[in-house]
């Protein structure tokens, strides 16, 4: 059975990553959520995102999202990264532009201009490759209204949309603008309650992440592209000091950071290049491989031929016996002085050895005794 969360309230407020985290401690299997906010933070919903997708791809189990009352704004966009979303006939759904309480002179403004206009990017890319439906699309549903209401979806319009797979029947009638506005006066009552929220620069770094990275079930990837990632690294702080990795991290982009065994691999080929030059590095490998077996061959029939002499006598043009006999014994074994004395002590070798000598040396076909000369028997070559 699949654990069951519960997510309500504010986001990043109510309920937080932090929250989600401790309540998927220890957790492998299938999780069902119970969504039902209107939503907060959406650096926040960002985070609890990030999570849900990570969790989706380090286990492969599935994230089912009930969409349940009223889920809108941060929320809407949290739903995002599940499995598969569920709602009922009477729950309403809302996406908006992103918004922000922000004071200060032009150059702040324009900083959370660049900001919201980024967010409004990485939102839409998320409901667009969860819905199936176009950006332009899901911009439109962002900007509905000039208020910045966005677009409200009832019931069957949220499976419609897109944004969700199936509905549940509750069987209770209800009637869908007074669900709507009710809604409405929930969020505008939430966002008159709320304490700002003062986010500063290394915040918006680190939370305005590309949150659609791909998983087991291909959720789709989004990168910054050189321009982004420049505009994101100019809101830095200037006195702050950060490696290089830490601003990967930051920016979702530790992928793209050359690890130390990379290094490694790379350095052994530039080494490699230097060596051969145009020549394809693999080819050369090869080659040396070969090259260094050959010459190991002949170094070891060398060594076979000192030892047992040539496969054929030049004089008789016969095959040598005892030599292709030692070979066999020998197979691939190294020939070492124990394998040497091994073959030697071999009776059929000794045998073999004096038929050599029978063939080649005429004092061994005549025995001499007291200065005269006896008969010896000669061997028959043994087949083997």
């Amino acid at each position: 059975m699949a654990k069951k969360i519960s997510i309500n309230g504010g986001i990043g407020f109510d309920f937080t990553a932090d929250t989600l985290r401790e309540d998927l401690i220890n957790e492998l299997g299938d999780i069902e959520i119970d969504l039902s906010s209107v939503g907060g933070s959406v650096y926040d919903a960002f985070e609890i995102y990030n999570e849900i997708i990570n969790y989706r791809r380090n286990t492969g189990s599935k994230v089912t999202i009930m969409l349940n009352g009223v889920v809108a704004s941060a929320a809407a966009y949290l739903s995002m990264a599940a499995t598969e979303r569920i709602a009922y006939d009477n729950s309403v759904f809302m996406i908006h532009n992103a918004e922000v309480m922000a004071y200060g002179d032009h150059r702040t403004m324009e900083f959370w201009k660049t900001d919201l206009e980024k967010t409004d990017k990485v939102i839409a890319s998320a409901y667009s490759k969860a819905s199936g439906r176009s950006l332009y699309d899901i911009n439109n549903y962002m900007s509905d209204n000039i208020d910045n209401n966005g677009t409200y979806f009832y019931g069957k319009e949220i499976v419609e949309a897109g944004f969700a797979s199936q509905i549940i029947d509750t069987d209770i009638s209800k009637d869908r603008q007074n669900s709507i506005t009710e809604s409405k006066m929930m969020i505008l009552n939430f966002n008159k309650n709320i304490k700002p929220v003062v986010y500063d620069h290394e915040k918006m770094t680190a939370m305005l992440k590309t949150n659609t990275q791909q998983g087991k079930e291909n959720i789709g990837e989004k990168r910054m592209d050189k321009k982004e990632i420049l505009a994101a690294l100019g809101t830095l702080k200037t006195n702050l000091e950060v490696t290089l990795p830490e601003i990967a991290k930051a920016l979702n982009l530790e992928s793209l950071l050359i690890t130390d065994e990379q290094k490694e691999t790379l350095a052994k080929h530039n080494s490699i290049v230097k060596l051969v030059g145009d020549t394809d590095p693999v080819e050369f490998i090869e080659s040396l491989i070969k090259e260094r077996k050959e010459n190991a061959a002949s170094v070891r029939s060398a060594l076979i031929d000192k030892e047992f002499g040539p496969v054929e006598f030049p004089d008789t043009k016969k095959a040598n016996s005892a030599r292709i006999y030692a070979e066999k014994i020998l197979g691939s074994d190294e020939l070492t002085k124990e394998k040497l004395n091994e073959i030697k002590e071999d009776e059929l070798y000794k045998k073999l050895s004096l038929e050599r000598s029978d063939i080649n040396d005429k004092s061994n076909i005549f025995g001499v005794v007291d200065g005269k000369e006896e008969n010896k028997t000669t061997l028959k070559v043994v087949d083997y």
